[in-house]
C-alpha cells in the first residue's frame, strides 16, 4: 500500500505545478491551464508542452503507417 500512496502522492504534486518546462522545446506551460503531460521514460522525467505532445503523437501515428 505504500509504494502505491508514493506513486499517488506523487502525481498530485505533480498536477499542482504552476508552470513545467518542456524537455522538447524548453517553454514553459501549465498542466492545469494549457494541457500537456508530465511523466517517465523509464526512469527519466519528462514534461511535454501541448504543441510537443501534439507532435510525439503525429510522429507515432506516422511510424505506425497510419
Amino acid at each position: 500500500m505504500a509504494k502505491n500512496s508514493f506513486y499517488l502522492n506523487k502525481f498530485v504534486i505533480m498536477l499542482t505545478k504552476i508552470n513545467l518546462k518542456c524537455t522538447i522545446c524548453k517553454c514553459m506551460f501549465s498542466l492545469n491551464k494549457e494541457g500537456g503531460t508530465s511523466g517517465d521514460f523509464g526512469s527519466i522525467p519528462v514534461n511535454f508542452c501541448p504543441t510537443c505532445l501534439s507532435c510525439v503523437y503525429e510522429m507515432c501515428e506516422y511510424l505506425e503507417g497510419n
